[in-house]
């Protein structure tokens, strides 16, 4: 009986010829199988013709990375294409990463050799953006593409190419608004669509020329471009399922004294229209922000899973600010507010805050917040200001003295206890200054209401300097578990919610005052 290789053709770049060596016996095995060069890996002239006579006439996927110039001392050898040219008829995959204008030239032509077996073009060029009208219009003519990735290299708009994609990705290209929306109405089964740095950010044109694209099918949608009108336009044209995943990165110019809208970006529509173009931040059941207000341009990053814990949107806005312009409003402060303006806060069951500063969440913003999520089940507050060491912030109250007020049921004695489902509590590099008193006080407030916290945990990230945590009140009798741990930045379970902490002091404790 012949011994099966157990290994797929995937693996074979890496793995054929050490393995060729175990044994005579596997030396034929992978030799007498084409299946195992299926997938050719271009380097050397002396491989490549191998490679090419043992796959026999199997269909092909070829992948040439073409090393940077001066590396491996080759650019790409005429004598290559000369072999790959007869084979070209059934490759269905073509990978290439291309370094020079030499490659360039002579790779391109190629493509007028691929035909109707190839479903995957890929092609990346870092020598600058190659104008595709180098190319004729005819350029895959017949070929019935699944998938295209175009980086630095525009495949001319006419081609058959762009004609009933699955999945497209465009990079770094200048293509009009126009040309774009165009290019997507030839294929309007797209599932995927990834569009970084293509539109041209000075091209906004008037709605009323613009067509409008309806893509049934599409199941994820990235577009980063720099210029909110541009994305307004584009989102306003382009239809596609509330179940979609949405991923969408932009920048926005902050003028003095000017409210910041988090929300900038979308279209100018309201309703039902308005809710589509949000369907995928309105079915998140749980929401991280990320905020980032230290550095020179803010960043707000808004990430949200639906129901079975799959990523469903995606926001990443960068403040950019003028000489002297200052933001109206806090980055962390207009995240909290603006996420939950927009999305369906009483389905949201998860929320964590990460890497917010605690100077600008007060006690109104986190009633706010906890009153709008009736349904909030885990909140995760991870700080990036336990405690200056100079002390400069011991006389500063700390958001989570606020957090513990706000979930008192005695803060609001006239109204309902907010966030009445809330079970787990988690709490990242926090300090605080009232010694102990709210932590308790909520704690046994909440039990004797019938919502008792189920985890309360008090995390600090881990360091070589450090190997204990702050002591902090024994809430053991009003809860039902409490955690008091260090946590490593490389735990899978927490990675996510680093921030580079403040050092601790060389002492800190909190001891309640009344139990």
């Amino acid at each position: 009986m012949q011994e099966q290789v157990g290994f797929t053709s995937m693996d074979t770049s890496r793995v054929l010829v050490p393995l060729m060596l175990v044994s005579s016996q596997w030396r034929r095995i992978c030799i007498s199988d084409p299946s195992l060069w299926s997938r050719i890996k271009v380097k050397r002239p002396e491989s490549l013709s191998l490679s090419l006579r043992r796959s026999g006439n199997i269909p092909l996927r070829l992948v040439w990375h073409q090393p940077s110039v001066g590396v491996l001392g080759q650019d790409v050898d005429d004598s290559m294409i000369e072999m790959l040219a007869p084979h070209l008829h059934r490759t269905t995959s073509l990978h290439l990463v291309l370094m020079s204008e030499h490659a360039l030239r002579i790779v391109t032509p190629l493509l007028s050799l691929l035909s109707k077996p190839a479903k995957d073009v890929t092609i990346s060029t870092f020598v600058g953006l190659v104008d595709g009208r180098t190319l004729s219009d005819n350029v895959l003519h017949g070929v019935q593409l699944r998938s295209l990735s175009l980086t630095n290299f525009v495949i001319p708009l006419r081609s058959d190419a762009y004609n009933d994609l699955q999945s497209l990705n465009l990079t770094r290209l200048e293509l009009t608004l126009t040309d774009v929306l165009n290019t997507l109405q030839r294929s309007p089964r797209l599932t995927s669509l990834w569009l970084f740095h293509t539109i041209e950010a000075s091209d906004s044109p008037s709605h009323s020329h613009l067509p409008t694209i309806t893509l049934n099918h599409l199941g994820s949608l990235s577009v980063f471009v720099e210029s909110d009108g541009v994305l307004r336009s584009f989102l306003s044209c382009v239809r596609y399922p509330e179940t979609a995943r949405l991923k969408i990165t932009n920048t926005l110019d902050v003028d003095i004294g000017v409210e910041a809208d988090l929300w900038h970006w979308v279209p100018d529509v309201e309703g039902s229209e308005r809710n589509k173009l949000l369907g995928p931040f309105k079915r998140s059941v749980a929401v991280d922000l990320l905020l980032d207000e230290e550095e020179e341009e803010p960043q707000v990053t808004v990430r949200g899973r639906d129901d079975n814990g799959h990523d469903c949107c995606y926001l990443e806005t960068t403040f950019i600010r003028g000489q002297d312009a200052e933001l109206a409003c806090p980055v962390g402060r207009l995240a909290i507010w603006g996420f939950m303006t927009e999305l369906r806060c009483t389905i949201i069951r998860e929320l964590s805050i990460v890497k917010s500063t605690t100077l600008f969440i007060t006690l109104s913003d986190w009633d706010a917040i906890l009153t709008s999520l009736p349904s909030l089940f885990q909140l995760t507050f991870s700080s990036v200001d336990l405690i200056d060491p100079s002390g400069r912030l011991l006389s500063q109250k700390y958001a989570v003295d606020d957090l513990f007020r706000a979930l008192t049921p005695s803060t609001y004695i006239h109204r309902q206890i907010c966030a009445k489902q809330l079970s787990v509590l988690r709490l990242i590099n926090c300090g605080l200054y009232d010694r102990g008193d709210v932590v308790l006080a909520c704690a046994r407030e909440r039990m004797e209401a019938g919502c008792q916290l189920d985890i309360l945990a008090f995390l600090y990230w881990d360091s070589t300097s450090r190997s204990d945590v702050p002591r902090w009140p024994d809430t053991s009798p009003f809860v039902g578990t409490t955690e008091i741990q260090m946590i490593s930045a490389r735990d899978k379970a927490f990675g996510n919610l680093y921030a580079q902490p403040s050092e601790l002091p060389e002492e800190i404790e909190y001891l309640p005052t009344v139990t």
